[in-house]
């Protein structure tokens, strides 16, 4: 059965870092290594296909260099789940400003409430930040990667 947790911009980003042909987990001495491994298995050994949120989608169209946004744009269009939210926009803005109340950063807010809307109940981010801040306020689960990794051995092996 196919899982389609949600993904924010950056967990994104290890996704399609994961993927390229020159990357080499071994050389990868960062803290995201685990983040990144996990990110990549998910996506071929989990029978995951991530969604990416409206709010990440307008972030990676910010990022600079073009053929890095382009990977981001193909990926999520050809590759992964785009699906438009059709939640109206004052309960977004709603949702969003009450989570304010817990953490500041407005589009990591609107990430977790597109995620609520969307009927997703997984949102992949490795921002500690938002993780510690809203999880005990979000109506979905927040988790790195190496942790939604982790739970799905224990549902592939139950």
């Amino acid at each position: 059965m196919p899982r389609y947790p949600a993904v924010d911009s950056n967990t994104l980003t290890y996704l399609l870092e994961a993927r390229r042909e020159d990357y080499d987990q071994a050389l990868d001495h960062s803290a995201l290594v685990l983040e990144r491994v996990a990110m990549i298995r998910c996506y071929f050994y989990g029978d995951c296909s991530f969604w990416v949120t409206p709010t990440s989608q307008l972030e990676y169209a910010k990022i600079k260099n073009e053929a890095w946004r382009k990977v981001h744009d193909r990926w999520t269009k050809f590759m992964l789940q785009d699906m438009p939210l059709r939640t109206p926009l004052a309960l977004l803005d709603f949702r969003t400003a009450e989570l304010q109340r817990h953490h500041q950063a407005e589009n990591d807010c609107r990430v977790v409430a597109e995620t609520e809307f969307s009927g997703v109940e997984t949102l992949l981010s490795c921002d500690k930040d938002l993780i510690a801040r809203l999880q005990h306020h979000a109506r979905v689960k927040i988790m790195r990667p190496s942790e939604f990794l982790t739970s799905l051995a224990c549902i592939i092996h139950e």
